[in-house]
């Protein structure tokens, strides 16, 4: 019985370390549990083929990689699908596909469907996000944030869908997994049946991916300035900014607007807790820091506020800056 093991997501939970892992050592990992890896950018290929919400297939991203899957890669499942107890594909891009979707897509190659999830706690799914687009994508932009088309960050109600559809779901609790070492690798290759302990002396780690790192708070109010003033020679500024920043913090929503988002999902994770998580009363989706307020059901942050003239000064006076020779 060939089973799929669907590695959805989410963006920001380690999932491009995941498929590092995968696309460096898929034969130390196939070799261990008849397993089969559909590698390279071919998972991501196949997500944004599937993806059909006309909100997002107009995006140049999803647009350019649905332009590029061919039926080569469905013969390729068959083949795996074929040779194998267990097929693992994984991209982030198919947490934006319809479950229905999926499921058609997959019911005439694999026999059954095992999902897997990786979860953050949603404010800081939020501010991962916009530090990520602020720095390779030049995001000029306030932080903006809306319940109602941020379906995929009720994570009870995604996985109830599966649920009733009699898919397993697995949960990687990221924030929580992270504490230990490798404990986000550790965690996946449980879920693929695989002892960590035994294969990690055959382990290469991937690639370095630099554009995934994190700009620390100091970084993203200076990147967002530079990119709303059109600024030129951005990273070497930033670099230079870097190495003289006294204190490195994290970047993260205001209390304020943490309360917002405990109001809006503390109720939904705690039922997610108890059945996706073991009731695991340590993981930081129980909001433990943050008390709920009654409030709104979006909002829309400039993290620039009360700095921006001052930054948009310096900056303008800074157009002519050439880096130190």
């Amino acid at each position: 019985m060939t089973k799929l093991i669907l590695h959805v997501g989410m963006p920001k939970t380690g999932s491009s370390y995941i498929q590092g892992v995968l696309n460096k050592n898929h034969k130390v990992i196939e070799e261990n549990g008849n397993i089969r890896i559909l590698g390279g950018i071919k998972p991501h290929l196949l997500a944004c083929y599937l993806i059909d919400d006309s909100r997002l297939v107009t995006r140049t991203d999803i647009n350019e990689l649905k332009n590029q899957y061919t039926n080569d890669i469905e013969e390729l499942l068959k083949t795996q699908s074929a040779n194998a107890e267990t097929v693992v594909i994984s991209s982030e891009y198919f947490i934006l596909c319809g479950i229905n979707k999926l499921k058609e897509y997959f019911k005439g190659i694999f026999e059954s469907i095992e999902v897997v999830i990786s979860v953050r706690r949603q404010d800081k799914l939020i501010a991962s996000g916009f530090n990520q687009d602020v720095k390779a994508l030049g995001r000029t932009s306030n932080l903006t944030w809306d319940k109602a088309s941020s379906q995929h960050m009720d994570y009870w109600e995604y996985c109830e869908k599966w649920s009733v559809e009699n898919i397993p779901v697995k949960v990687i609790d990221y924030d929580y997994v992270k504490k230990e070492k490798e404990g986000l690798l550790i965690s996946f290759l449980n879920i693929l049946d695989i002892d960590y302990k035994t294969i990690q002396d055959k382990l290469v780690s991937p690639d370095s991916n630099a554009s995934n790192y994190s700009l620390s708070h100091s970084e993203v109010l200076l990147k967002l300035a530079m990119n709303r003033n059109g600024m030129e020679k951005q990273t070497e500024l930033l670099e230079e900014f870097r190495t003289g920043l006294k204190k490195s913090t994290e970047f993260k929503l205001p209390v304020a607007y943490e309360k917002v988002i405990a109001a809006n999902y503390k109720q939904s994770n705690q039922k997610f807790i108890t059945k996706y998580l073991q009731n695991n009363i340590n993981s930081e989706l129980n909001f433990h820091d943050v008390s709920p307020v009654n409030t709104t059901n979006s909002f829309s942050w400039n993290p620039l506020n009360g700095v921006e003239d001052v930054l948009e000064f310096i900056l303008k006076k800074n157009k002519s800056w050439k880096p130190n020779e």
